[in-house]
């Protein structure tokens, strides 16, 4: 790991995140499963 920058209010850090690419927010939670459904897990 290294710092990259420091960012203390939230528009220093979504410009930071911005910089690397990465959105102002986390990814979406999966869906729950239907109760019922089959679940299947992928390895690839």
């Amino acid at each position: 790991m290294r710092l990259v920058k420091i960012a203390n209010s939230p528009d220093e850090v979504e410009r930071a995140l911005a910089e690397l690419g990465l959105g102002p927010r986390a990814p979406p939670r999966p869906r729950p499963t239907l109760p019922g459904q089959l679940e299947l897990e992928l390895v690839a």
